[in-house]
């Protein structure tokens, strides 16, 4: 068998071109990866990974390159989940692949685990053998092309490494396989087009996710401030020093690279009193809930995001705060602390903290 490519008649070529119209890009998944990974949500960084790896057989032959970068992915996934012998494993096979290839965004943990990994030279090598395959199918290991036969084993370095294969311009065939030194793998490869059981048909890719996500978040936060007790139009009503309250809020978030910013609206019942304002300084109001516009910008710190934010909150207040989120290890809730002051228009400034679990919601 020979493993060249060739252009096929366009006859031969239809079946190709309708699985690719329903093929995901592998780039753009191992793209999602990426940014997922930075922010810590390992469970979509993987699902992506994996799904890119499904796109690989349906796809053109990868280059050197997306390899690389899916390797990198997979090594920052299992450093963040707390293997750090498979990530330096991973960092290192993307690195034989292409040195050059590099996301600056997985940070200096990351980068010194690449740098200090060390090569498989003087390692004995692992084997890749092959069942199946049509007479024209060509084969690639790690993007590049390699000429093979039944029964023939193909050497490789041991540690990860993704196979494709097809026939014409699209693979139907592609697996990552991790080896040992010395260790062996036999491979099943489709034979025609007709027998292809890796279609998006059969196993459907699910689209890209976007970088923009929905906000949800409650927990309890408190204020120190001013105690106040007045007369309103049906009672009295006291505002505590010490400020109770439940803080509910609802909101749209855009992650890109390490950067973020959210856009957010929320509702704070006070507990044991009311909120209280005035129209003139003889006419009071209270209102047992205040309301509240709030934008945040950050930057995400692995694992932790970090970030600043400000807004307005009904009745009169302004508040400045810095927070610092913590994503709690794969279940899509963050944990956030938030601490600040909130400056208020006909009162002192009242400093307060927070404790919220958030939901994001893709």
């Amino acid at each position: 068998m020979t493993a060249r490519f060739a252009l096929c008649a366009l006859a031969a070529c239809l079946p190709s071109l309708a699985v690719a119209q329903e093929c995901a890009d592998p780039d753009t998944l191992i793209a999602d990866a990426e940014r997922d990974v930075v922010s810590f949500y390992l469970t979509d960084a993987t699902r992506y990974a994996d799904q890119a790896v499904a796109a690989l057989a349906c796809s053109a032959p990868a280059q050197p390159t997306t390899v690389a970068r899916l390797f990198n992915a997979l090594g920052v996934i299992r450093l963040y989940g707390g293997d750090t012998e498979g990530a330096a494993s991973a960092f290192r096979d993307a690195r034989a692949i292409d040195a050059e290839t590099w996301n600056e965004d997985y940070g200096e943990q990351a980068l010194t685990l690449r740098q200090e990994a060390s090569p498989t030279e003087g390692q004995p090598k692992a084997s890749l053998s092959f069942k199946g395959g049509s007479p024209d199918s060509w084969l690639t290991i790690d993007g590049t092309e390699v000429e093979w036969s039944l029964g023939d084993p193909v050497q490789v370095s041991p540690g990860l490494h993704v196979v494709q294969s097809g026939t014409g311009a699209l693979s139907t065939f592609a697996k990552v396989v991790d080896l040992q030194p010395a260790a062996s793998s036999l491979l099943q490869l489709p034979g025609e087009q007709a027998d292809i059981v890796h279609t998006p048909t059969e196993s459907p890719v699910p689209p890209a996710a976007s970088p923009v996500w929905l906000h949800l978040a409650g927990g309890l936060s408190g204020a120190i401030g001013v105690s106040r007790e007045v007369a309103v139009d049906d009672g009295t009503r006291r505002e505590p020093a010490g400020k109770l309250f439940v803080p509910v809020e609802l909101g749209a978030g855009l992650q890109s690279g390490r950067a973020w910013v959210r856009a957010v609206g929320g509702a704070a019942p006070i507990l044991g009193g009311s909120w209280l304002y005035s129209e003139d300084a003889a006419t009071w109001h209270g209102t047992p809930v205040a309301l509240s516009a709030r934008l945040d910008v950050g930057v995400t710190v692995d694992p932790v995001h970090l970030g600043v934010g400000s807004g307005v909150i009904w009745p009169g207040r302004i508040p400045v705060l810095a927070q610092a989120i913590v994503p709690l290890a794969n279940t899509g809730v963050d944990l956030e602390l938030h601490a600040g002051v909130r400056l208020a228009t006909a009162r002192s400034a009242e400093p307060t903290v927070a404790v919220l679990l958030s939901y994001r919601l893709r």
